[in-house]
């Protein structure tokens, strides 16, 4: 009897931290998202449309070859 209370009271102090555990886990996780949803956010704020990627100083010129 005596020995099956202490297994129950280490069962119990097992069970406990295991939960802690758990819960310490899932915050972790919750934050990780939250940072590699920031990174995605900024990295797709710097991809530039094909518009943007173009070079816009260009000079118009007439060449005339003369023989």
């Amino acid at each position: 009897m005596v020995v099956s209370v202490a297994i129950l009271v280490e069962s119990v102090a097992i069970l406990e931290e295991s939960e802690a555990i758990f819960e310490e886990s899932v915050l972790v996780e919750s934050a990780l998202a939250s940072v590699l949803a920031l990174l995605l956010q900024a990295a797709k704020a710097r991809v530039k449309t094909p518009i943007d990627k173009t070079n816009k100083n260009f000079f118009i010129c007439d060449f005339f070859y003369v023989n």
